[in-house]
């Protein structure tokens, strides 16, 4: 099964994680490079969450009636902007500078999702919290979360030091249960600096046992498994992620071996997700 997709370093609408080529079923993912003065049209026909990752640009729905802008200098150094657009949308987004935005994708009851409004959620909505501890601590930017209007999707970004762990302890959304949701996912990662890596390693104690190399502009599919990722020394990594399963619920399962960790069991509810 492949893992690893790279996202093309050129201006254009790229449809980078398909249900067709993936196997995802809840999630998809598109990425929008464009040029400073250029226009996209498009229209949704599922739930969108469009998160600028760099540059300035500005969003128009529902034929002018609203427009939202939003800038960002990189993802290293400002916290997002995103906008949420419903199914039934048509939307144009216009680069004030050169852009780059990543668009995760879901598909929705059509029927519950006729009370769901278009949202922005500025870089001031935003909440950042530290994960872990000493080698395993990190960042993490909430932007979608449970408590959003969204029918299926959770979105977020987290940033690692040099050598730090995150996703960390392992942990697996795969299964309905007790204490686990079914929830596919991918990371978008960036690396600085842009010629160096990160590792991520999928697993399941059983026949899934995956150890990838990940660098800038690569995207990473997580369909079952506990995972986890490492930024290598002297590397800044941030990946952006996002989850969509049958239900918007967020339960996970750590691995039974790292439970011994102090503050694993808290990080479900300071994320407040």
């Amino acid at each position: 099964m492949k893992y690893v997709y790279r996202v093309q370093d050129k201006p254009g609408y790229q449809r980078v994680i398909t249900p067709e080529e993936s196997r995802l079923k809840y999630l998809a993912i598109d990425v929008l490079k464009m040029l400073s003065g250029e226009e996209y049209k498009g229209d949704s026909k599922e739930e969108l969450a469009i998160t600028l990752l760099h540059g300035k640009c500005s969003i128009s729905l529902s034929e002018g009636k609203i427009t939202w802008t939003g800038k960002r200098s990189s993802v290293f150094s400002d916290k997002p902007t995103s906008f949420y657009i419903p199914p039934k949308i048509s939307y144009v987004i216009s680069s004030l500078t050169d852009i780059e935005l990543v668009i995760a994708k879901s598909p929705c009851n059509l029927d519950d999702s006729a009370d769901i409004k278009p949202a922005l959620i500025s870089s001031a909505d935003v909440k950042v919290c530290s994960f872990g501890a000493a080698n395993w601590r990190r960042d993490v930017q909430m932007i979608i979360g449970h408590d959003f209007p969204s029918q299926k999707l959770i979105i977020g970004e987290t940033i690692n030091p040099p050598g730090n762990w995150s996703s960390f302890p392992p942990h697996k959304h795969d299964q309905s249960k007790e204490n686990e949701s079914i929830l596919e996912e991918i990371y978008y990662f960036k690396t600085y600096p842009t010629n160096s890596y990160g590792i991520m390693y999928l697993y399941d104690r059983k026949d899934l046992n995956v150890l990838l190399p990940v660098e800038n502009n690569e995207i990473v599919i997580i369909p079952k498994g506990y995972h986890a990722v490492v930024a290598t020394p002297g590397t800044v990594l941030y990946y952006f992620w996002a989850l969509s399963g049958p239900e918007k619920v967020y339960k996970v399962n750590f691995e039974e071996r790292f439970k011994w960790l102090d503050n694993a069991a808290t990080i479900l509810k300071e994320m407040k997700v």
